[in-house]
């Protein structure tokens, strides 16, 4: 019988709720409710569609307009279908209270509390970046509907995210503490009131303690449970089950994390897990106190087989349990039949101003060795920080709990720093390439469009089978040996002098050149520009181009995709760039797989492959005055030479040059950069060549 048709029917056995019902709390360190919500904190609530917003910043206290919940929800043995909620915290089902709660709680019951209410009293929209929305989670019959507190003052704290959940089918009540920003002293009080003489709240309450920090992952979350009823003496509740969506053949260990709901301690568990053939169980002793988190490890293993998608249930029991509801949960897995290669895209934060990250980019000149690396260094504050640029430092900020510069993030998964070396760059990287991938990128292309000015991208994902959860496509434009004269182009070098030890480039990159014997600040020209430098991210969003692929399951086989047009001015020299596609999960931001493509082709418009001849342009590069060279007894008379930049714009000609073999350009004035120098002759393309000018 399936867990779920279990589940089913053993609903009909739990007991109801009067309306003298009561309620217990426990709590949860290190994990959302049931593990439905996995997204990180989002700064940009306001802009992801999937977010109704409620609230944004207010100063004045105030009630929302009346909401539905998605399910019938039982508050206090009663049922409930919609609540209104206060810029202060409180979520009431009382949606004729008109008296709104004020900014400083007090502890509860409270007589500024309408009767039927969820408090996180004393949490406030007031900063520019707060929201208050809500979400559902889940499939009928065991959703979640949250309303999120984001980025709001509390208490002294300058940011803080909550979020009031509750929970169908077991009716439980969630308040989440999700993330905090560094200092200060929490003012809130936590719980539910039942009128103005009942109330379960944290005995804290009105200045219940912070636990959570300004990681943006679940890693460090916290929740308050409130369930309906008096605690029982046993009962735990299976709140992680750890198998990932996808893996590959052979044996797997299942892992599983448990919390004591009851009063009692726990002392033995028995655990089952199944794949479709057959049952495997065992039994484990323990000793788990009440209201303590135990994570438990299988000694029988599962021989996975590939297998587009195969669906693994995990229950854990213990003697004299009394709610068999929350015992059990059950995964998809894709046992992978194929491994693709595996990339690992490493976004630095870096900048000029900054005098130790000469060893970002000796660190990431060094991955580049590796056929497997795609880089990204990400400029903040200063002239490689384009607007849409310093956006993409900003949110890559969210991703990484040290926030230092130099800093990485491989895949955005993991945090590394520079300090560490090239072997611990080189550790990581190793890792995070062993990886297995669900899907490869491929059949990238682009082109040129002159008369838009616009780079057109597009490419190809194949999946390897059914791949659970919402997934999205990202492009990066990224640009190398970008450079430029002024003093704010120069690179501050913590090295310079040598006290620090050397910081040299690979000896086949920038010709070795080392940081500990350059000046401070470093001349650009010394080490032959900036690389990897980002300059563009499509839909100026981490978390990649909504619709890109499809949503909730990502079927098995091969999707296309086009992204928007991009302007081909975000790059200076179009053949020192390239295009990188990554396959971004949606909610936690990691990068599953990535391809990246040059952009080092001369303009479709430009070109005609036939009828070529031989073209020469010399010096290359070139600072005042080009010679041009070509085989005349290919070409007709009245010819004309023509030279055009990286947009297909002309900025010479010289006509009806007749036969002669070698004729003269003057480009004094023109700027650095790449250049297409071609002959027109009757109308048709003949010989291109590429030309840079550099002074």
């Amino acid at each position: 019988m399936k867990l779920s048709t279990l589940m089913a029917l053993l609903a009909l056995l739990t007991f109801a709720h009067s309306s003298s019902a009561q309620y217990y709390r426990t709590s949860v360190l290190g994990n959302t409710p049931k593990n439905l919500n996995k997204e990180r904190v989002n700064v940009k609530l306001d802009t992801d569609p999937d977010w109704t917003t409620i609230f944004s910043q207010t100063t004045t206290p105030q009630w929302s307009t009346i909401k539905t919940l998605p399910f019938t929800f039982q508050f206090n043995g009663s049922p409930v279908t919609s609540y209104k909620v206060s810029s202060t915290g409180v979520l009431t089902f009382s949606t004729a209270a008109t008296s709104v709660p004020g900014a400083i709680p007090s502890a509860l019951p409270s007589a500024s509390i309408p009767n039927n209410s969820i408090c996180l009293w004393g949490i406030q929209p007031l900063d520019t970046r707060s929201f208050i929305s809500h979400k559902t989670f889940g499939k009928p019959g065991n959703r979640q509907y949250w309303v999120m507190f984001s980025f709001c003052p509390n208490g002294t704290i300058a940011l803080s995210t909550w979020s009031i959940v509750l929970e169908e089918g077991s009716n439980n009540i969630y308040l989440v503490e999700q993330w905090n920003g560094a200092g200060g002293v929490s003012a809130l009080s936590v719980g539910i009131q039942i009128n103005s003489s009942v109330a379960f709240s944290d005995p804290l309450s009105p200045s219940v303690p912070v636990v959570s920090n300004y990681d943006f992952s679940m890693a460090d979350d916290r929740y308050h449970r409130f369930a309906p009823g008096i605690r029982p003496l046993k009962d735990i509740e299976l709140i992680d089950f750890k198998m990932p969506y996808y893996t590959t053949p052979g044996n797997k260990t299942i892992t599983g994390t448990i919390h004591n709901v009851g009063t009692n301690a726990v002392t033995n568990l028995n655990v089952t897990w199944n794949d479709g053939s057959g049952p495997v169980s065992e039994n484990i002793n323990v000793n788990i106190a009440p209201d303590s988190i135990y994570t438990f490890t299988c000694s029988n293993q599962w021989n996975a087989q590939a297998d587009p998608q195969k669906i693994l249930t995990l229950s854990v029991t213990t003697t004299g349990d009394s709610n068999p509801l929350n015992n059990g949960s059950e995964k998809p897995v894709t046992v992978l039949g194929t491994i693709p290669t595996k990339y690992v895209v490493v976004e630095e934060r870096t900048g000029t101003w900054c005098g130790w990250c000469p060893r970002g980019s000796v660190g990431m000149a060094n991955l580049e060795q590796e056929a497997q690396f795609i880089g990204v260094a990400i400029h903040s504050n200063d002239p490689m920080a384009t607007t849409a640029v310093q956006n993409y430092d900003d949110l890559i900020g969210t991703f990484m709990s040290g926030g230092g510069f130099p800093g990485a993030m491989f895949d955005r998964d993991n945090e590394t720093g520079f300090n560490g070396g090239i072997s611990a760059l080189l550790s990581e990287f190793n890792i995070r390439k062993a990886y297995a991938a669900p899907c490869e990128v491929k059949n990238l292309t682009f082109n040129l469009n002159s008369s838009t000015n616009t780079i057109n991208i597009s490419g190809e994902t194949e999946w390897f089978g059914k791949i659970r959860g919402d997934y999205r496509l990202s492009c990066v434009i990224v640009e190398d040996d970008v450079i430029g004269t002024s003093s704010s182009w120069f690179q501050s070098n913590a090295y310079a002098g040598g006290a620090n030890g050397p910081q040299q480039f690979p000896i086949n990159v920038n010709n070795g050149f080392d940081f500990s014997t350059a000046l401070n600040p470093a001349d650009p020209t010394g080490f032959g520009g900036y690389d990897h430098v980002a300059r563009y991210l499509s839909k100026n969003d981490l978390l990649g181009d909504p619709n890109s692929l499809p949503a909730g399951e990502v079927p098995m086989g091969t999707h296309s995709y086009t992204f928007d047009p991009i302007p081909a001015n975000v790059v200076n020299n179009m053949t020192k760039a390239q295009a990188i596609v990554m396959v971004v999960d949606k909610y936690t931001g990691e990068i599953l797989n990535a391809k990246k493509i040059s952009l080092n082709s001369a303009p479709a418009s430009v070109v005609n492959v036939e009828d070529q001849i031989n073209l020469n342009v010399y010096p290359n590069p070139a600072q005042d005055l080009v010679n041009v060279t070509f085989d005349s007894k290919k070409i007709l008379s009245n010819v004309s030479i023509v030279l055009k930049d990286i947009h297909g714009i002309e900025v010479r000609r010289i006509t009806s040059i007749g036969h002669n073999e070698k004729v003269m350009l003057d480009t004094k004035d023109l700027a650095n950069g790449m250049y297409f120098c071609y002959i027109l002759n009757e109308g048709l393309t003949k010989g291109v060549e590429k030309l840079f000018i550099l002074r």
